[in-house]
C-alpha cells in the first residue's frame, strides 16, 4: 500500500516537479545568479560557477566557498514557504610553469517544503508530509588563456518523508559540460550544457542549454545576456547588470520565461558588501507579471562568501 501510494504522490502531487527534476537550483544557487537573473554563463567565475558554467571554476585561486539560504516567501502553489540552502567550496590552483589555472569545487543545492497534504485517487486524505529534493555536485575546470573548460557530476536525490526516496542512477560520468571564451579584452562568450539524469526508476532530471555574453564595460560596470533552453520545451532569456564598487556591489537582472504557450517575466537585484575577503549578500526576485506587492513567486537570498 505504501509503495501505491507513493506513486499516486508522484502524478498527482508533483506532476511539473518531476518533469523538471533540477529546476530547483535556480533558486539555491549563488548571490551573482540569484541577483542578475541568472545571466552569468560568460563571465561568472570563483566557486560561485558551480551552480552556472563550471568553466568559471578555473579563474579561482585558493579557497573559497559560498553558504546561503534562500526563502520563497509568496508562491500561491506551495503549501508552506520553500527553503533552499546553498553551499559551495572550492579552491584554485595555478600551476605557473604552463600558464595553466586549475579548479576544484563542490556544491550542495536543495529545496525543503513541509507540511504538504497527501491524498489518493479516491480523494482521501493521507496527512501531512515533509518533501525535500537535492543536488550535490562536483565540478573540475581547467583555464587555457584564452579559453576555459569545465565538467560537473551530478547526484540528484527526493525524499518523501515516510513515502520512500528515490536518487540519480548514475554519478560516475559528467552531466554538464562549460565553456568561457575571452573574444576580446571586454567581450565573453559563455557555454554551458546540462545531460539529463535518470532519477528513480522513471523520472529524469532536466536537461538545459545555455548560451551568453557579458561586455565588460569598464573595470567596475558589466552587461551580460543568456539564453537558454529546457528539455520540457521551456526557456528563457535574461540580462543582467553588475556594478562594483569599492565596498558595495549592486546587481540588477530581468528575465523572461516561457513556459509551454505562456510566459512571464521575472526582476531581480541584489547588493553585496565587502569586508576584507568577507562578503555578505542580499538579493531578491520575484514575478512581474503578477501583482507587485503579492506576486506568483518571490525570493529571499542571504549567504556569505569568503574569496582568498
Amino acid at each position: 500500500m505504501k509503495k501505491i501510494l507513493y506513486i499516486l504522490l508522484l502524478q498527482l502531487l508533483f506532476p511539473e516537479n518531476f518533469q523538471s527534476i533540477g529546476v530547483f537550483t535556480n533558486n539555491s544557487n549563488s548571490f551573482e545568479t540569484i541577483a542578475l537573473s541568472g545571466a552569468t554563463t560568460a563571465w561568472v567565475k570563483d566557486v560561485s560557477s558551480i551552480g552556472s558554467n563550471p568553466a568559471g571554476l578555473s579563474k579561482m585561486e585558493g579557497l573559497n566557498f559560498d553558504l546561503g539560504l534562500s526563502t520563497e516567501s509568496e508562491n500561491v502553489d506551495n503549501y508552506s514557504d520553500s527553503q533552499f540552502p546553498y553551499l559551495a567550496i572550492g579552491y584554485g590552483l595555478p600551476i605557473k610553469k604552463y600558464n595553466l589555472n586549475l579548479g576544484f569545487g563542490i556544491s550542495y543545492q536543495a529545496r525543503t517544503v513541509n507540511d504538504l497534504e497527501g491524498w489518493d485517487f479516491g480523494q482521501n486524505y493521507q496527512g501531512l508530509f515533509n518533501f525535500s529534493e537535492s543536488a550535490i555536485s562536483l565540478a573540475m575546470a581547467i583555464n587555457f588563456q584564452p579559453v576555459s573548460f569545465g565538467f560537473k557530476w551530478v547526484q540528484y536525490t527526493q525524499n518523501f518523508d515516510t513515502y520512500g526516496s528515490q536518487r540519480s542512477k548514475e554519478f560516475i560520468k559528467p552531466i554538464a559540460f562549460g565553456i568561457q571564451y575571452k573574444l576580446t579584452k571586454k567581450l565573453n562568450f559563455g557555454l554551458s550544457i546540462l545531460k539529463p539524469s535518470q532519477v528513480g526508476e522513471y523520472d529524469y532530471s532536466i536537461s538545459q542549454s545555455t548560451a551568453g555574453v557579458s561586455w565588460s564595460i569598464d573595470d567596475k560596470n558589466l552587461v551580460a545576456i543568456d539564453y537558454e533552453k529546457l528539455s520540457n520545451n521551456n526557456g528563457g532569456m535574461s540580462i543582467g547588470y553588475l556594478r562594483k564598487m569599492n565596498l558595495v556591489s549592486l546587481g540588477i537582472g530581468l528575465k523572461h520565461i516561457v513556459v509551454e504557450e505562456e510566459s512571464h517575466s521575472q526582476f531581480s537585484t541584489g547588493l553585496s558588501f565587502k569586508i576584507k575577503s568577507i562578503n555578505l549578500n542580499l538579493a531578491l526576485k520575484q514575478n512581474i507579471s503578477s501583482d507587485i506587492l503579492n506576486p506568483y513567486s518571490r525570493i529571499l537570498h542571504c549567504s556569505i562568501s569568503y574569496k582568498y
